[in-house]
């Protein structure tokens, strides 16, 4: 026998954020491939690591070398690039009016980081929140 295993998209109300958003929602894929989640969890640590680097130089009062500059600014770019390809993946695979491809995406994050930059952390947390809500739910038993 052979079992397929169909995309799960679950919708995320954007009125939990705020009311002013009505019934507007993104649809985010809650079983993706584990090595999807793997190499998001890369880029984050990537990511996380360039700016670790950066706060250590800053606090010693320091510069970073000019060898180390474009290294680290290289690695963030291609972090940031990582992790809004994947993303776009998750909040893409459901209705097609829902749908963010990577140049939406980038316009929804630089657009609401000026007019309300607790959106995008919130709508992060939200697409993490569903995928691990997913993957260890207890109806599945």
């Amino acid at each position: 026998m052979n079992i397929s295993i169909p995309k799960i998209v679950k919708k995320i109300e954007l009125k939990k954020y705020a009311e002013e958003f009505g019934e507007a929602c993104v649809e985010v894929w809650v079983n993706p491939p584990a090595r999807l989640i793997e190499n998001l969890r890369l880029a984050r640590q990537k990511f996380s690591a360039s700016m670790q680097r950066i706060r250590e130089v800053v606090s010693s009062g320091q510069q970073l070398s000019e060898d180390e500059k474009p290294e680290i600014e290289q690695a963030i770019r291609e972090s940031e690039q990582q992790q809004m390809e994947i993303y776009a993946e998750l909040l893409s695979q459901g209705s097609e009016e829902t749908r963010l491809g990577v140049d939406e995406l980038k316009k929804l994050v630089e657009e609401t980081e000026n007019t309300d930059p607790m959106f995008w952390p919130w709508l992060l947390t939200e697409v993490i929140e569903s995928i691990t809500e997913h993957r260890y739910s207890a109806k599945k038993g």
